[in-house]
């Protein structure tokens, strides 16, 4: 019983300290990505933009806080 709860928490911890990705349109009709991350670690969301764009950079169109989470939707440049 106690492994469980000991792999619970610590599945819980990883899932909350990643960045994650979904792909998202624009007005524009334009392809971007929004990236949400732990506002504490803004870090994951800047190198998930730069894998997501790779050498190409990126510009980030909105940024937004909800809580302890930030929001980044931004789009590669062309």
């Amino acid at each position: 019983m106690k492994i469980k709860y000991v792999l619970y928490i610590g599945i819980t911890i990883f899932l909350t300290s990643c960045a994650t990705t979904q792909e998202v349109y624009l007005q524009s009709g334009k392809k971007a990505t929004q990236i949400m991350c732990p506002s504490n670690n803004m870090d994951d969301c800047y190198n998930k933009a730069g894998e997501a764009c790779g050498t190409k950079g990126y510009n980030i169109f909105k940024k937004s806080i909800d809580g302890n989470y930030t929001k980044l939707t931004i789009s590669c440049r062309d």
